[in-house]
């Protein structure tokens, strides 16, 4: 399991390895929406997806057809709303487990 940085910066991007894969992640908060999304691309992987919403225990990267990687998802440490831009970072985290972890969970 990891926890990958988040910060309350309006537009920012990083890169992580997730199960052997390097994946790009852009970060942009919208304002008129107050809403944050996430552009997800792996070259090895031929992912490039634009403009996710970021909402709290949505697994990023399920449903993409991505069987080689494990779970990606935002986590609230005090409850269960959607991220803010101010406590990004704090009270959110984004949780990563391993395709192995998600194997041993059964899920």
């Amino acid at each position: 399991m990891y926890i990958l940085p988040l910060q309350p910066n309006p537009n920012f991007k990083y890169r992580s390895v997730l199960d052997g894969y390097e994946f790009e992640l852009r970060f942009a908060w919208a304002p008129v929406q107050s809403m944050w999304f996430v552009d997800v691309v792996c070259e090895e992987l031929y992912v490039d997806v634009k403009g996710i919403a970021l909402v709290t225990g949505f697994n990023i990267l399920g449903g993409r057809g991505l069987y080689q990687v494990g779970f990606l998802a935002l986590i609230d440490l005090q409850g269960s709303e959607d991220p803010n831009f101010e406590d990004f970072g704090d009270r959110w985290k984004l949780l990563y487990l391993t395709r192995d972890e998600v194997d041993a969970r059964g899920t």
